[in-house]
């Protein structure tokens, strides 16, 4: 039926296609990059109308191999992360890293001194050696950046000799001056022992405003298991990155490492090195012809274990904030999804589950409308649309809105008594605590003039808790005026407010 169809497009509608990025650039356009055509990259109007295609393939042009990215906006540069696939007569021309212009004129053409004065030595990649291309292959997972430097992380054989699997983060600088190579390092990320790798990551600020990794393994024999572990970027990752320099460089401690991207060779101590005390970049100080690179550190950032279950295996984790609150959900291998609430690596309140008619593995691509607290989710062939609003609306009373046992992204309304997602009511009228369950049980008189000033009286079931500095308000309203006056509290449950400027009603 087309009339049911009118706000469905499909682009390239080729089984054989399948998407590996898709992402809005420029605030309007969007970004899709596939396996077709070799794994090339496209961009598209809102209309799904072809702005340009890639002349070259950019992207991983398999189904199963990894392809990640990140938007620098400021340079509208974007940088992949992307697996070898050996499938192909182009794959050689593939940097496995790489930054890439969103420039129009030059559309995913690696940047260089052509395009950027700036760059010095070499372009934005990073190659391995062609010997080692066909037989080290890294699987690339999440990708970020923060002021200085950019971050990988992978799943990837330890080095050339590939006696073991694990997980790794890598760090080069963000200032475009500098290749890619000269400030490469990488450094084992362990989430309890080297046993589990990450599947799934992700970056939230904590309270003081601070990036946190999070961080979701699995066994990495393939016996399932779910282990969530969280990273101070600043305080447990780059400073193990930090101490890595040190031993290579300060201490000459050993092997630089990675054969893979060029030959190996010894760490050599040098008297001068030295990092700057709270220095939060190091680039300036580790790009020095001195010294070799890239670093392969051997000293993990090793991160803090908040969530385990052994027994359940995770396909899918997010973070989302809502209100005051982080909201996480799990998605597990057998069609149940999870929701809980996150209070920054102390502890998961996880308050609902269910379980999908497909009992298939969730995909890790989850969308989330904060608006409407609604879930849009896949599992094999079937999406499924999970809203949580209608049970917000369905609570008529504050106690039973703010229940224990109730759904906690919903709060009671003060402003107009009702049960509500965050969304739909002004933050100061919202609230979830239910020892703030109040109603007014009589006013007198009901109706006042200010032509004669008087005091209202409120009695109340309860008096709601203040906290520092809050004070206990009256708001006056009808159909034209708005008007708040500061209340005195005559006991336990009574409030006594002087009437506004203005004549207004008074309804109980």
């Amino acid at each position: 039926n087309n009339n049911n169809n009118n706000n469905l497009s499909c682009i390239q509608c080729n089984i054989n296609n399948h998407i590996k990025i898709l992402l809005t650039i420029h605030n309007e356009n969007i970004l899709l990059c596939g396996t077709i055509n070799q794994g090339t990259c496209q961009i598209l109007d809102q209309n799904l109308n072809l702005i340009i295609n890639s002349s070259l393939p950019i992207v991983a042009n398999d189904p199963i191999n990894s392809t990640i990215s990140l938007i620098i906006p400021e340079k509208n540069l974007i940088y992949f992360g992307v697996t070898y696939t050996n499938e192909g007569t182009y794959r050689w021309q593939i940097p496995n890293i790489s930054g890439r212009s969103l420039n129009i004129s030059r559309f995913m053409k690696i940047l260089s001194t052509n395009d950027d004065e700036n760059i010095s030595r070499d372009d934005l990649s990073l190659r391995f050696m062609s010997r080692q291309q066909t037989r080290f292959i890294v699987q690339y997972i999440y990708s970020f950046y923060t002021n200085n430097y950019i971050y990988f992380i992978t799943n990837q054989p330890n080095d050339i000799e590939q006696k073991y699997f694990l997980t790794k983060i890598i760090r080069f600088c963000r200032n475009n001056s500098y290749s890619i190579i000269r400030t490469y390092i990488e450094i084992p990320l362990i989430c309890v022992n080297s046993e589990w790798i990450i599947k799934t990551a992700e970056i939230f600020l904590n309270n003081n405003n601070e990036k946190i990794l999070i961080g979701h393994f699995t066994r990495k024999d393939g016996s399932g298991g779910t282990n969530i572990c969280l990273w101070n970027i600043q305080n447990d990752i780059d400073r193990a990155f930090e101490n890595n320099y040190r031993t290579c460089y300060s201490m000459g401690i050993g092997k630089r490492g990675l054969a893979f991207i060029k030959p190996n060779e010894p760490c050599r101590k040098d008297e001068s090195w030295s990092i700057p005390i709270n220095n939060d970049n190091l680039c300036p100080w580790i790009i020095n012809d001195r010294l070799p690179y890239p670093i392969g550190g051997t000293t993990p950032a090793i991160g803090h274990l908040f969530y385990e279950n052994l027994l359940e295996s995770s396909s899918a984790l997010h973070i989302y904030s809502f209100g005051l609150s982080n909201l996480i959900f799990q998605g597990l291998t057998n069609g149940t999804f999870k929701l809980g609430l996150f209070d920054f690596g102390v502890n998961i309140n996880w308050f609902y589950s269910y379980q999908l008619s497909s009992q298939s593995s969730i995909l890790s691509n989850v969308i989330f409308d904060n608006k409407t607290q609604t879930f849009f989710l896949a599992s094999e062939s079937k999406i499924y649309r999970i809203s949580f609003s209608g049970d917000c609306t369905s609570r008529l009373s504050c106690d039973e809105c703010l229940s224990s046992s109730n759904n906690p992204l919903c709060g009671w309304c003060t402003l107009n008594q009702r049960c509500t997602l965050v969304d739909n009511c002004p933050l100061n009228s919202w609230q979830q605590e239910s020892n703030q369950c109040t109603h007014i049980v009589n006013v007198q008189p009901l109706r006042a003039s200010i032509d004669n000033s008087q005091w209202i009286n409120l009695t109340l079931t309860k008096l709601p808790q203040l906290e520092h500095n809050e004070i206990y308000q009256c708001i006056f309203m009808d159909t034209t005026i708005s008007a708040n006056t500061q209340a005195i509290k005559l006991d336990h449950n009574r409030l006594s407010c002087p009437t506004p400027s203005k004549n207004i009603h008074i309804h109980k």
